[in-house]
């Protein structure tokens, strides 16, 4: 919640108006979250467990509701697997799941790059081919 107040009044509403200069067709700012329980918070504009969030962190509840109810900002859960952020919050001792990860933030191995670019150029060029 601390993240997401930071971040909609240091750089995501600041640059909305950006947005909509260089890109008329933008429909506003999507912001994805894999904690169901801080988009129920957010929805409702109520926290009863954190009561003291405001006074030790500046994070007012009722202005991350009322920012999130315009048609401008749209709060939406994300599984937590897809979230970019997590490579470095977690630990991942599965290899599969590393290298998912890892591709979510573009950080790819060179080598298996170019394996996946060829296979996925043969894929192509097999659907191009008539039967």
């Amino acid at each position: 919640m601390v993240a997401l107040d930071f971040a909609l009044r240091h750089c995501g509403l600041p640059s909305l108006d950006l947005w909509y200069t260089l890109l008329p067709s933008c429909t506003g700012l999507r912001v994805c979250e894999d904690n169901q329980a801080m988009i129920r918070v957010i929805e409702t504009g109520k926290n009863p467990t954190m009561r003291y969030l405001h006074r030790t962190h500046r994070v007012s509840v009722a202005w991350l509701h009322e920012v999130c109810q315009g048609a401008e900002i749209k709060l939406t859960y994300e599984v937590s697997a897809k979230m970019a952020a997590d490579i470095f919050t977690k630990a991942f001792p599965d290899k599969n799941k590393w290298t998912a990860v890892c591709d979510l933030i573009n950080h790819i191995d060179p080598a298996r790059l170019k394996k996946v670019l060829d296979e996925s150029r043969k894929q192509e060029e097999e659907e191009d081919t008539p039967a």
